[in-house]
């Protein structure tokens, strides 16, 4: 009798553990952004991986890593973007995670000594408002020659201060006179990039910018060409991360007569 009630016990642990080893393991396939690799690809410095989810296939960006077709993979600080073009492979993605990591079979990469996406994704220049302003090619914010060749095509020259507004040049010489203040700007909308983190950005230009742009974050709508009076709060050294550094920005921009 001893002996059976050992080991009933016994199959009672037995059945318990392996419930939660099942439980465990359902657990970890539903983890959030995580699934089964089916298609790696790379380009502009970058792997884009198409992961099957519990949820149905979305595509990821990260730094290179070594995956292959079948791994499974995790995002790790996954951050989503819309209607993004991506140069190298020739195509707009609808929606796509750009991930500081990716754990494959998990395993992850942060240990091996390159940087998180947040740290690597967009180097920029001394002066981020510069034509020349990120390196990174895959940015939305400069896609390299072809964005700055659609803000040399407007002409900024007649677009001059009114009603008290503060010239372009003025904010981007002197960032630090103007932190936390909230201005008024006069200018035309040479980019309109809609629903980045959450917000809309435009690039503005006037007579006194030159080659160079004011970044602005709106909710509202503009489209290239408008000329418009905007009021806004500047903030300096604004690092979103992922590559998204400003030496200024400025924020909540309203339209203002």
């Amino acid at each position: 009798m001893k002996k059976f009630m050992v080991m009933v016990v016994l199959l009672v642990v037995s059945q318990i553990s392996c419930g939660n080893k099942e439980a465990n393991a359902k657990k970890a396939e539903t983890a959030p952004f995580s699934g089964t690799v089916v298609t790696v690809k790379s380009g502009g410095g970058y792997t884009y991986l198409e992961i099957k989810g519990e949820a149905g296939n979305f595509w990821a960006a990260t730094r290179p890593i070594e995956v292959k077709e079948g791994d499974a993979a995790q995002l790790i600080h996954p951050m989503k973007m819309e209607k993004f073009p991506v140069k190298s492979l020739k195509r707009t993605f609808d929606v796509i995670y750009f991930a500081d990591d990716v754990l494959v079979n998990g395993k992850g990469h942060m240990g091996d000594g390159s940087q998180p996406m947040g740290m690597g994704m967009g180097k920029m220049t001394k002066n981020p408002h510069g034509g020349q302003a990120i390196n990174a090619i895959e940015n939305p914010h400069q896609m390299g020659k072809a964005h700055m060749a659609e803000d040399a095509k407007m002409d900024a020259s007649g677009v001059k201060p009114v009603n008290g507004s503060i010239p372009i040049e003025n904010l981007l010489k002197n960032p630090g006179n103007y932190a936390g203040k909230t201005v008024k700007i006069h200018g035309l909308v040479t980019k309109f990039l809609p629903m980045i983190m959450k917000k809309n950005w435009i690039h503005l230009k006037d007579a006194s910018s030159g080659e160079n742009h004011l970044a602005v974050t709106t909710d509202e709508t503009f489209k290239p060409g408008d000329t418009v009076v905007l009021k806004g709060k500047v903030e300096v050294n604004k690092d979103f991360g992922f590559g998204y550094k400003y030496a200024i920005l400025l924020t909540e921009a309203k339209a203002v007569k």
